[in-house]
């Protein structure tokens, strides 16, 4: 590590820095070791960027969640559930306790990175599916179902 320090010129630190990080399984098991020496590192809304960009369906909405040093997920679909333990809201900065209502990235397997992350309800305000012109809530309705079918012969494998 000290070798990639040792460089004067940027470009070179750069290219040093990628050829360590194309190796994808290191760059997970760094990800890991951040997250369990500093589970807030996910969370840090100072440098996350988070934005709602439309609702699919009346428990769900569509996220845009950028972190730089993290990841990016342009069209993340997140979830309304009740919080689980204490957290940050990744719009507000607003602090998060058990029982909140609160949107979370929908998990599957592997979970995404942003797996933690959430959104107080009352922060995101994207109008409910009822009250959304008539072709984008038949668009909405019919993403949900096309879902649906595609995870119908998953969970058909799997019993």
């Amino acid at each position: 590590m000290a070798a990639l320090h040792a460089s004067r010129d940027p470009w070179t630190h750069v290219v040093r820095l990628l050829e360590v990080g194309s190796d994808e399984k290191a760059g997970l098991e760094r990800f890991r070791r951040v997250k369990e020496s500093d589970p807030q590192a996910i969370d840090s809304s100072a440098t996350t960027k988070v934005s709602v960009t439309g609702r699919t369906t009346e428990r769900t909405v569509t996220v845009m969640w950028c972190n730089p040093t993290i990841g990016y997920y342009g069209a993340q679909t997140w979830c309304l559930r009740f919080a689980q333990e204490q957290g940050i809201c990744q719009m507000s900065g607003e602090e998060i306790r058990p029982g909140d209502s609160v949107f979370r990235p929908r998990c599957g397997s592997p979970p995404p990175i942003n797996a933690k992350a959430m959104i107080l309800a009352r922060n995101v305000h994207v109008p409910p599916i009822e009250d959304m012109p008539v072709k984008a809530r038949a668009a909405a309705r019919s993403q949900m179902t096309r879902r649906r079918r595609e995870a119908k012969p998953a969970r058909q494998a799997r019993k």
